[in-house]
């Protein structure tokens, strides 16, 4: 049961797509507000039914699953911390966020054009030495696709702070600063994390120069 609490506590969620160096941006906007950040691992991963088959093709993250609204809305509606987590945009979730932001919830959402995270993920797997295939890579380009798809048609014309990775990487004191802006919080001077700025290109993964790839959106 959505309690009225809810109606007068604006809280702040960042809802990140995977590899879009949303571990950093939470860092900064941390670090900027002085406030607490968190990010809760809640799934189950031996449970098959978490799973909605068209997002199959990402890399397993321990926050992505069908969430129960008690834990979805806490990270909403929660002003002591910045939560940053990997909602994945599956009916159940989508359709506690649309609730949430009718009640007054203002979320920050981080994207990244789908290739460039699918090559991020690449490399990722040829630093850490892990086995891999192109069509491996491939199934995550497109269900990277869906969820930027999918959130955002939840998020068109909403209350809801729209942040891209190449936005970051032009000038990321500007966003951070914009995203407490948004959440009417004071912003602190702070050191960039510059994790972000690492890009690596090994021959390995060159085949995703072959995708097309559009502007983040």
């Amino acid at each position: 049961m959505f309690t009225n609490v809810f109606l007068f506590s604006v809280g702040y969620l960042i809802i990140t797509m995977p590899q879009s160096s949303s571990a950093s941006l939470q860092t900064d906007v941390a670090k900027a507000s002085k406030l607490e950040k968190k990010q809760e691992f809640v799934c189950n991963r031996n449970k098959k039914e978490i799973w909605n088959h068209s997002f199959a093709g990402m890399h397993m993250h321990s926050d992505t699953c069908t969430l129960p609204s008690s834990v979805l809305n806490r990270w909403i509606f929660d002003t002591r911390r910045i939560f940053k987590q990997h909602v994945v945009p599956d009916s159940n979730n989508t359709n506690i966020v649309r609730q949430a932001l009718l009640k007054g919830a203002r979320m920050v959402y981080l994207s990244r054009d789908p290739v460039q995270s699918g090559h991020a993920a690449c490399e990722r797997l040829v630093a850490e030495r892990r086995k891999f295939n192109i069509t491996m890579i491939e199934h995550k380009i497109d269900a990277l696709r869906l969820w930027q798809a999918e959130w955002n048609a939840v998020f068109n014309n909403q209350s809801v702070h729209r942040v891209t990775y190449s936005n970051l990487r032009y000038d990321n004191k500007k966003n951070v600063k914009d995203i407490l802006n948004f959440w009417n919080l004071s912003f602190h001077t702070f050191n960039d994390s510059k994790a972000r700025l690492v890009n690596h290109s090994s021959r390995t993964c060159n085949f995703t120069r072959h995708y097309l790839t559009l502007p983040d959106k």
